[in-house]
C-alpha cells in the first residue's frame, strides 16, 4: 500500500491522466459505463483537452441512452487533435444523431 502511495506521489500529472484514461477504457469495454463516466468527469476537470477522454465519455453517455450529452462532448473531442480516432468519433456521432432522429446530420457524419 505504501509503495502504491509513492509510486502515485511521484508520477507526472500526464501519466495519471494516462492512467485514469486506461482505467475508464477498461471500464467502458467492462459495460461499466456510469464509473467510467464519473472518472472521466474528474479526468476531464483536470485536464479539459484530453480528447481520448471526450471521446470515449461520449460513446459512454450514448450507450446508457443520453444522446444529446454524447453530442456535445464528441464534438468537443472533434475540436481537439484526436490522432487517427476521428473517423471513429465521427461514427459515435452518427449513431447518436440517429437516436435523435435526426438523419441529415447522421448521414453527414457517415461521409
Amino acid at each position: 500500500m505504501i509503495t502504491r502511495f509513492f509510486k502515485y506521489l511521484f508520477t507526472t500529472k500526464a501519466q495519471r491522466d494516462q492512467q485514469d484514461l486506461e482505467v475508464a477504457q477498461a471500464m467502458f469495454r467492462n459495460a461499466q459505463l456510469h464509473p467510467a463516466c464519473k472518472l472521466l468527469d474528474s479526468l476531464l476537470e483536470r485536464n479539459p483537452d484530453c480528447a481520448g477522454a471526450w471521446m470515449l465519455r461520449g460513446a459512454a453517455k450514448r450507450l446508457i441512452n443520453k444522446p444529446k450529452e454524447a453530442v456535445a462532448d464528441l464534438e468537443r473531442a472533434l475540436t481537439l487533435d484526436i490522432q487517427a480516432d476521428a473517423s471513429g468519433c465521427h461514427f459515435q456521432l452518427a449513431l447518436c444523431w440517429r437516436m435523435l432522429g435526426d438523419e441529415t446530420k447522421a448521414l453527414t457524419h457517415c461521409a
